[in-house]
């Protein structure tokens, strides 16, 4: 966080005032932050710009760390007895069905 607050306050076209980098919530598969900060454009171009270069240097940050960012993850369950009917070429209405679930 500290290396975050560092780009922030070091940017050029940042509002001091505004920036900053909170911890927000230790969620079921990820450690949550909350970066914050007003770019001084009004030209649309370099906003997008200012804050492509922003998140690259926090992806930098922490990559170089030794974190990651949580990729989303998907369960699928299915039902066992699904399972068995589709194995003996029955039920595969139901098995789809539980697919999509």
């Amino acid at each position: 966080m500290s290396g975050i607050d560092r780009i922030l306050a070091e940017h050029p076209t940042v509002e001091k005032e505004s920036a900053r980098v909170r911890l927000v919530e230790f969620g079921p598969q990820a450690v949550e932050l909350e970066l914050f900060a007003y770019i001084t454009t009004s030209d649309m171009t370099t906003f997008l710009k200012v804050r492509e270069h922003l998140l690259l240097r926090v992806a930098a940050i922490v990559e170089s760390s030794g974190s990651a960012f949580a990729a989303p993850t998907q369960f699928i369950h299915m039902r066992e007895d699904a399972i068995q009917h589709d194995a003996h070429g029955e039920g595969a209405e139901e098995h789809a069905a539980v697919r999509q679930a």
